[in-house]
């Protein structure tokens, strides 16, 4: 079953009313009743005869926190008998049968009622139902728990300078610029008792507002709740009507397109009656108009005759001269060439390697070749040629600087082959003593003498001298050693180009390089601007021939063109008089038109006010009582209906056909 979202529109609609009148009625009741009275303290009925066949109505009224949470019930009651009416009120404190929770949260962080008082964010307020209401009832014939459904109305008044970009879920928002009412309608109880998918059939389950506030406060909110909509749902209707919902589907779409077409006749017919005043002094100014026009068709045709004759000697005038452009084209593509072909021999000869200059390709061979005379692609490439001069004449000096790098190596392995012998020998001459090296410190100062001077004489004697010679021609020989003279002869090599790169002499050949090639990239420069000087040239040359071509085809045209207007200002000399004749019949007919038009206009608006009320008071009483598929569902409304039955008062004992609402207000934030 779908259920249309007009019915909950109407439902709201309903609803509205009676929040209006519920919303004074609390006030009244705050009014009368104070946090000091006694809670089972009732106000003196007020009887004006003898009660007899009772109808109560009872009205609950809620006080509570900004999140929902209830601080005072007070409940109203209206008893109307056949001798009279009777009020109560009193505090109650029996449970209620539907909840309010509301929770705040400002910029993704749920936050206290207290705590948003001026607060700045992106907020979103919700309010949801919770239904503690259940009655036994048969469904199919099987008794089960069912919630009793209650229609929940919520309305909510936002500040415009506190509110912006409000989005509502479950509800509708209407602004009249200064401030948004929200109205939005809950069924808590009524989803679970049908037990139906929500693609099928989506009932609001909560009331969302979504907004970005600014230094934020809230007015208190009212929300209507009552099950009574259900209670007076007629279920011995709800049988299969599958064929009959068909029709009045197809028959109120059929009623909306005859009400949107019998609108926009009386809405056409308005402003045509509204411009028939218009239109009496166009006819006038038409018949004026006529008569000027037949004078000017006229003198068009006179006119036309000399641009016959003109168009046909301007035709062959530019024929005669479109003759000539392709000699003209010729000549100067000739010159274009013999330009290209000296400056392609110029270029040779400055020994530049470049492609051929052609008429398509000059200027951009002649770019790159500019581009290629920059600063620093000269700049880099003359470095890299001294480079590669410098660095083979280092390279020529190799063992000359291999030579003194190997010197210098030699020098100071023979300073550190005696220290190397010397310590040995202490070594020995201490062992020759029966002593240890880590002895030596302890020795008294006259000792240590002895030994030293044992050791200097030692490296006096041949063989430890040749023992040095020995240990410093193993160094020099060694892999070690002669990777390191490698390494310092290739490092001492850079060292020496990198010297030679920074000399006055490479540097000026460098800087001469640069001068050359700016002068160069002069010259090409100078060169492409004549050339380019010429092509424009050229281009205008081509340009101008194939207008004067297009312009030759167009006069031809224009000539034949002459011929053919020739006929038609005839035609329309002759047409412009007959139009003068018939504006002026249409001035003289157009009051006539005026007063049908009036009467016309008349009797479209008597026709959509009467199609409207047809609609109102016939076909949407019928749609609205046949509408969706009422097979699926109709046990369990048919039970949730039941259930609404069986609730009928709160603080009170309650007739089958008494009624019962709450209204519950929640305190405004500020």
């Amino acid at each position: 079953m779908n259920f249309k979202y007009k019915k909950w529109i109407a439902t709201v609609t309903c609803m509205a009313v009676l929040a209006g009148a519920a919303t004074i009625g609390a006030s009244a009741a705050k009014s009368t009743v104070t946090a000091n009275q006694p809670k089972a303290e009732e106000t003196k009925p007020q009887v004006t005869q003898t009660a007899a066949d009772e109808e109560k109505d009872e009205t609950v009224y809620v006080f509570a926190a900004a999140d929902g949470s209830v601080e005072k019930v007070v409940a109203s009651d209206r008893l109307k008998t056949a001798d009279g009416v009777a009020y109560t009120k009193k505090t109650a404190d029996e449970t209620l049968p539907v909840l309010m929770h509301v929770t705040y949260t400002l910029d993704g962080q749920k936050i206290a009622p207290k705590d948003l008082a001026g607060k700045s964010g992106l907020l979103t307020v919700r309010y949801e139902f919770e239904n503690k209401q259940s009655a036994a009832v048969k469904v199919d014939g099987v008794e089960k728990s069912v919630k009793v459904p209650f229609a929940v109305l919520t309305g909510i008044i936002l500040d415009n300078e506190v509110f912006s970009n409000v989005d509502v879920v479950g509800g509708r928002l209407i602004d009249d610029g200064d401030r948004s009412l929200v109205v939005g309608v809950t069924v808590p109880g009524l989803s679970e008792n049908l037990d139906v998918s929500k693609d099928k059939l989506d009932l609001p389950e909560y009331v969302q507002i979504t907004a970005q506030v600014r230094d934020f406060k809230m007015m208190n909110t009212m929300t209507f709740v009552t099950n009574e909509f259900f209670r007076e749902l007629d279920v011995d209707k709800l049988n299969d009507l599958d064929e009959l919902t068909n029709a009045v589907d197809k028959l109120s779409d059929a009623m909306k397109q005859l009400i949107d077409g019998s609108g926009k006749l009386e809405s056409g017919l308005a402003t045509l009656q509204e411009k028939s005043g218009q239109l009496a002094g166009g006819a006038t100014q038409l018949a004026d108009g006529a008569g000027k026009l037949a004078g000017g068709a006229a003198a068009l045709d006179q006119g036309v005759d000399s641009l016959v004759g003109g168009a046909g000697q301007l035709s062959s005038g530019l024929t005669t001269l479109s003759q000539n452009s392709a000699a003209l084209n010729a000549g100067a593509g000739q010159v274009f060439d013999l330009l290209l072909g000296e400056a392609n021999n110029q270029l040779a000869a400055s020994g530049l390697s470049l492609p051929g200059l052609t008429r398509d390709n000059y200027a951009q061979v002649l770019n790159g070749a500019i581009d290629s005379l920059g600063e620093g692609p000269v700049r880099q490439q003359a470095e890299a040629v001294a480079r590669e001069k410098v660095t083979a004449a280092v390279n020529g000096n190799k063992d000359a600087i291999t030579a003194a790098v190997t010197a210098g190596v030699q020098q100071k392995v023979e300073e550190e082959a005696p220290k190397k012998v010397r310590e040995g020998v202490f070594a020995q001459v201490l062992a020759s003593q029966q002593l240890k090296p880590e002895d030596y410190e302890q020795l008294p100062d006259e000792v240590k003498a002895q030994i030293n001077a044992a050791v200097d004489a030692q490296m006096e004697t041949e063989p430890v001298k040749a023992m040095i010679a020995q240990a410093v021609q193993a160094a020099m020989a060694s892999e070690e050693t002669q990777n390191m003279i490698a390494q310092m002869t290739q490092q001492k090599i850079e060292e020496i180009i990198e010297q030679k790169m920074n000399s006055p002499e490479v540097q000026d050949q460098i800087t001469a390089a640069l001068q050359q090639a700016n002068a160069g990239a002069a010259a090409i420069s100078a060169l492409k601007g004549q050339l380019d000087s010429f092509n424009q040239f050229y281009q205008g040359v081509v340009t101008y021939t194939a207008g004067v071509d297009s312009a030759a085809g167009g006069a031809a045209k224009l000539a034949a063109g002459a011929g053919e207007l020739k006929k038609g200002s005839a035609a329309l000399r002759s047409g412009s008089a007959d139009l003068s004749a018939g504006a002026a019949a249409l001035k003289n007919n157009v009051p006539a038109l005026i007063d049908g038009v009036t009467q016309l206009h008349n009797g479209s608006k008597a026709l959509s006010e009467g199609i409207n009320q047809f609609n109102r008071e016939g076909i949407q009483k019928l749609v609205d009582a046949v509408d969706g598929d009422l097979d699926q569902l109709v046990s369990k409304l048919r039970a949730s209906v039941d259930a609404a039955g069986t609730y009928t008062g709160f603080a009170e004992t309650s007739g089958p056909d008494d009624c019962v609402k709450f209204i519950f207000r929640t305190s405004a934030i500020e």
